[in-house]
């Protein structure tokens, strides 16, 4: 079981933020730090949904089954590794109960580190969505595109024709979404716009790594990183 962890105070460390809001003026420090993978990485493959379906754990989106999350290490902490088959649709979710502690514009933020690997096609876009008391799959069907808040993009020219795996890990926040005291949240990972369709890439070998997923509110001080911080 994952256990969400109140973020202290701040240490400045040499990452790149990609945000215009990561970018403004932020009143105060605190945030809730949804999943660092500390404790490995809490995935749920199901061939036949359970009922109820688990929260704080990273489920697949779809019923394809084909979206495999891994324990990593990314920057010398424990990450997740996200990893798909080639073909089909992509996506990872994961629903964080009560986790809101007050009325707000919130959203979240996650480290990410792409690796293209061989002679697989480039990944062309990575998105994030924050959704509020969003639901689990039903059964075994997929998450309806109604069900689901707009998603953050890569910028352009992060993930480009070439080869990126070279390029440092980033953060990419997700946009704001209004939520009252005590909402779940619902955090989704996906290379495919709408979180089920075709990448657009075949990422055989190829492979995202995730880390640092946390909630911010509006008006919060960002951090640059994690590392240095206090988890309490």
């Amino acid at each position: 079981m994952l256990n969400t962890k109140i973020l202290s105070r701040a240490v400045v460390a040499p990452v790149v933020v990609i945000s215009a809001l990561a970018l403004s003026a932020r009143a105060r420090a605190a945030a809730i730090v949804l999943d660092d993978f500390t404790n490995g990485v809490n995935f749920t493959r199901y061939n036949t949904d359970p009922d109820p379906m688990p929260n704080n754990s990273w489920i697949c989106v779809d019923t394809d089954f084909n979206t495999i999350a891994e324990d990593a290490m990314l920057d010398g902490s424990n990450a997740l590794k996200m990893s798909d088959s080639p073909g089909g649709s992509n996506g990872l979710y994961a629903i964080f109960p009560s986790v809101v502690p007050e009325t707000g514009n919130y959203f979240v933020r996650c480290k990410v580190k792409f690796h293209e690997i061989g002679t697989d096609a480039p990944f062309n876009s990575f998105m994030i969505a924050c959704t509020v008391n969003g639901p689990h799959r039903v059964g075994s069907n997929t998450i309806s595109t109604t069900q689901r808040d707009l998603s953050k993009v890569v910028p352009a020219g992060v993930l480009t024709s070439e080869n990126d795996s070279a390029k440092p890990s980033l953060y990419l926040e997700s946009t704001l979404v209004e939520a009252t005291q005590g909402a779940d949240i619902r955090v989704m990972l996906s290379t495919a716009s709408n979180y089920t369709g075709s990448s657009g890439s075949n990422w055989q070998q190829s492979y995202i790594l995730v880390d640092e997923v946390v909630l911010f509110k509006e008006g919060d001080t960002v951090p640059v990183s994690l590392s240095g911080w206090t988890l309490e």
